[in-house]
């Protein structure tokens, strides 16, 4: 209907990368034990999930804040962050800081969020 307001939670279309990253980060926030547990193939300590549970939360409000505002500067910034992620990752690996499985396996994800970032904003 012409005139009509869209509720301002309605999300821009197509969202489908953003909802992925939100739905990555909600089973990060949901189901970490079990999922850092299974990457990692052995138990994990406490300290490993407070850190997964937050990088969820951060997939969490960049997929909402993506899917909200799908312009080319938002996705290039959260293209950004991703890629830095991914960096810091690969460095914690390097270093021996956590798991080296789950950081790896961190790293790659971020790595894949930051590139379908970039795919995203240069085709808008």
């Amino acid at each position: 209907m012409a005139g009509r307001r869209r509720h301002p939670l309605v999300l821009a279309v197509p969202a489908g990368p953003a909802l992925a990253e939100g739905c990555f980060g909600a089973v990060l926030i949901v189901w970490t034990r079990p999922l850092m547990q299974s990457l990692a193939r052995e138990p994990v300590d406490r300290q490993v999930v407070i850190v997964a549970r937050i990088l969820g939360v951060r997939y969490v409000l960049q997929g909402f804040v993506t899917a909200r505002r799908p312009t080319p500067r938002v996705l290039e910034v959260g293209a950004a962050v991703d890629a830095l992620h991914a960096a810091t990752m690969i460095a914690g690996a390097a270093a021996h800081v956590g798991p080296r499985r789950l950081t790896m396996a961190s790293a790659i994800a971020a790595g894949a969020f930051a590139a379908v970032g970039v795919a995203e904003s240069r085709r808008r």
